[in-house]
């Protein structure tokens, strides 16, 4: 298939990373994505998550590199949030993906909204659970008023914790309580695949 590359920006924190077992192996969940699109056409994906980083530092970090790289991408899945929950703001979280949207509009970048994953201490933490879904609303509510498409990680990825009755799943997917099995961040991106492809066909022309 021919025609030029179209460049594709994968920013976040740790779950972008693909980190497992303890952050002495990665497995990001753009492997799995880039050999989908491969079949699709000249796609390439730039992986830029960075294990512990919370949205204050991921908006620092995302207006620095497209000032930096001006025009290079076409389309951006952000996902964040996660690091964030422990501070209780999520006011300050919902200020900073708005943000980071903001930002790829402003550059031409078509971005794509990856939801806060569930947490494996929310049964325990009812707290942690609300935070999450106040930050989930916002990311639902921002992305219907802009024309934003998300992916919805939290429902769709639910967490399934190896106690459980279905916890041989759960041992396939989830690594810790906040990270994927390599078999997870390939769920992960069929996921995001699925939200990502209808937009590569609808704008293919432009």
């Amino acid at each position: 298939m021919g025609g030029a590359t179209t460049k594709i920006l994968c920013f976040g924190d740790s779950l972008t990373a693909g980190y497992y077992m303890k952050g002495h192996m990665f497995h990001p969940y753009t492997i799995k994505l880039q050999s989908l699109l491969n079949k699709d056409g000249n796609y390439q994906l730039e992986n830029q998550g960075r294990s512990g980083e919370g949205t204050t530092k991921m908006a620092e970090r995302l207006k620095l590199h497209l000032s930096n790289n001006p025009s290079k991408y076409k389309y951006a899945i952000i996902l964040g949030g996660t690091n964030d929950i422990g501070f209780k703001m999520p006011d300050m979280v919902n200020n900073n993906l708005k943000l980071m949207h903001d930002l790829c509009r402003d550059h031409g970048i078509i971005s794509l909204a990856v939801t806060v994953p569930q947490h494996g201490q929310e049964s325990a933490y009812s707290w942690i659970t609300t935070i999450r879904s106040q930050i989930n609303h916002f990311i639902g509510k921002y992305c219907k008023q802009n024309n934003i498409s998300v992916i919805d990680f939290s429902t769709r990825i639910p967490y399934t914790s190896p106690n459980d009755g279905d916890g041989e799943i759960g041992t396939k997917i989830w690594d810790d309580n906040l990270h994927l099995t390599p078999a997870g961040y390939d769920l992960l991106a069929d996921l995001i695949y699925e939200s990502l492809k209808p937009l590569l066909l609808l704008h293919q022309k432009d």
